[in-house]
């Protein structure tokens, strides 16, 4: 006679049915804990929002703008400027936003090379802009850029990059000379890029060496 096997696992009926009974309570308890922590997490997440954006405390008071890297505050960014380009609400809880999306609505400005936005409790949002400076406005009938105009003019930088100007930067550049380009010019002025009008350009670095020697003498390029 060869050795008997012996089946160890039964597959009774009754077995089978023990068997999808204690997995069916498993499955009833994980079932009950998922449900008891939705429900917390959802009473949970009221709790907060009644402690972090419906309590006074938190109600931003000041919007602190300062220079990258100093005190003092941004030559071309001023609040009303900061409102109107990410809405945010000057009367908000300071949770009331997502400070990553505040950043990134703030560098998408062509004028703005990096931004860090920090809370600072109870109701202070202080915001860090490192500003491109403008040293000539653009004018140019082709392009319709006008020279000294916040509504319809471009500031370029020295390193020839374009931005659109806008009234929040005031005294900071209506004084700052008008480079001209006549009307035969061929090249690009876009908002956001390099400057490609090669006239501009020459003039441009005639502003950049005027800017050197003229520096402390009381006056300046027109």
């Amino acid at each position: 006679m060869g050795p008997r096997k012996v089946d160890l696992k039964p597959r009774s009926g009754r077995v089978l049915w023990c068997e999808t009974k204690r997995a069916g309570m498993r499955f009833a308890k994980y079932g009950i804990f998922l449900v008891v922590l939705g429900v917390g997490g959802f009473f949970g997440k009221q709790a907060l929002e009644k402690v972090f954006l419906e309590n006074p405390e938190f109600n931003l008071k000041l919007v602190d703008l300062r220079q990258w890297d100093g005190e003092e505050e941004p030559e071309l960014m001023n609040l009303a400027r900061v409102v109107e380009v990410t809405g945010l609400d000057p009367k908000a809880s300071i949770f009331a936003f997502k400070l990553s999306e505040l950043e990134e609505k703030l560098a998408a400005l062509p004028e703005v090379k990096r931004v860090r936005a920090t809370r600072r409790l109870p109701n202070v949002v202080r915001i860090s802009i490192e500003e491109r400076v403008p040293v000539a406005w653009l004018d140019s009938p082709r392009h319709r850029v006008r020279g000294r105009d916040f509504y319809r003019g471009v500031l370029v930088d020295a390193e020839g990059f374009c931005f659109r100007a806008s009234p929040a930067m005031g005294e900071a550049v209506e004084d700052l000379p008008v480079i001209s380009a006549g009307e035969r010019e061929a090249g690009r002025i876009r908002s956001g890029e390099v400057l490609q009008e090669r006239e501009m350009l020459r003039a441009l670095e005639l502003v950049k060496t005027s800017k050197r020697y003229l520096e402390g003498s009381g006056w300046s390029l027109p």
